[in-house]
């Protein structure tokens, strides 16, 4: 499999605007030094909700919060208890789809944004 097969084949990450094939390795330093940032910012959290948070990091745009459980095949409670957490840290908006008002959107608020930026930062040489 090639690089490219796999970055189209990670389950919930097709669509979003990073290469995941350039990976540091997991205990680098700078995966370490992403480590602490979350750690500072989100706090010690499950790491279901770390993986939300990142799902949101990375997507283009808004992403339904049905379609981020249904890539990520985790329950609906369990979507709803990780979404609350990063509402309350402040790294996350929830909004209703002006399409369709019975589906809720996610995006990065401006300490989200601020985030993700820190973060960025860990990847440049």
């Amino acid at each position: 499999m090639t690089s490219k097969e796999l970055k189209t084949s990670l389950k919930g990450f097709t669509n979003t605007e990073f290469d995941f094939t350039r990976s540091d390795g997991l205990f680098s330093s700078a995966s370490i030094q992403r480590g602490k940032i979350l750690l500072e910012q989100i706090g010690n959290v499950d790491l279901i909700t770390y993986e939300i948070f990142w799902y949101v990091l990375c997507a283009k745009n808004k992403i339904s919060i049905v379609d981020m459980r249904n890539d990520m095949q985790i329950t609906a409670t369990r979507m709803t208890r990780g979404c609350k957490t990063l509402i309350n840290v402040g790294v996350v908006n929830i909004s209703i789809d002006t399409t369709d008002a019975r589906h809720r959107l996610l995006s990065l608020t401006e300490k989200g944004k601020a985030l993700k930026l820190d973060l960025l930062d860990t990847l440049t040489p």
